[in-house]
């Protein structure tokens, strides 16, 4: 199934899954059912220094679900620290989609 909010990454360093140099991944959102078994992608961080923290272990698990071509746990284990982060922060932006009247409260539109 297309998906028109998949995100392409060139990688800055190359990786190897199955003895094959991978460039560049192309990383969908996660469904439910996929978060439901990986986690959040981040944590928010309360008080002063407060704010969005991505939550790396349960990113590795999306990653290896929502990549294409697919990464395998040791290929995840092997990116560069700032493609890794990059794409930690793609996942997280998949959680909360700017969308035309979306207030982010879960209610239902006033009527």
């Amino acid at each position: 199934m297309a998906n028109d909010r998949t995100r392409k990454v060139t990688l800055l360093t190359p990786v190897r899954p199955y003895g094959q140099e991978v460039t560049e991944l192309t990383i969908r959102p996660p469904t439910a059912k996929e978060l439901r078994e990986c986690g959040q992608p981040y944590a928010i961080v309360q008080g002063a220094s407060g704010g969005i923290k991505a939550d790396y272990d349960a990113c590795t698990k999306l990653l290896m679900k929502v990549c294409d071509p697919p990464l395998p746990l040791g290929a995840i284990d092997e990116l560069d620290p700032g493609d890794f982060d990059d794409m930690a922060m793609i996942l997280v932006g998949f959680m909360n989609p700017a969308r035309p009247g979306a207030s982010g409260s879960g209610s239902p539109p006033a009527g």
